[in-house]
């Protein structure tokens, strides 16, 4: 490449392949996305972690691509907040059942037991 040409042209694409490109990556951002959510409604954190490494992975790659965003990039990116949204109250909701679990543990750990020296004070 000359010093001529633009440096945010990757290895000699034009801007019409770079556009494309980066476009496709943002479409696979999306299904990332998306797969993360379904990850969590199955309670899969291993994979929803592995999914969040990938596209953390892409943003680079997406970052990397120095072009402006067009009308499909700017779609794919409205498409990705919602499922983000959807995203943070899927993990907000298990983080609630969460809660709620150890805190009805608890409780019912503090009854439990066989009574052994519960009523030593006790006098008749």
């Amino acid at each position: 490449m000359s010093s001529d040409e633009p440096t945010s042209l990757l290895d000699g694409q034009s801007e019409d392949e770079t556009s494309a490109s980066v476009s496709s990556l943002w479409q696979d951002y999306h299904f990332l996305t998306v797969e993360m959510r379904r990850c969590l409604e199955r309670r899969d954190v291993d994979l929803f972690l592995e999914l969040i490494n990938q596209r953390e992975r892409l943003q680079k790659r997406i970052e990397s691509m120095s072009t402006s965003i067009g009308a499909a990039e700017r779609i794919s990116i409205a498409q990705i907040l919602k499922e983000n949204e959807a995203v943070i109250m899927q993990m907000r909701r298990i983080m609630q059942e969460g809660r709620r679990h150890i805190e009805l543990k608890e409780a019912y750990d503090s009854y439990s037991g066989d009574g052994t020296g519960e009523n030593v004070d006790w006098q008749r």
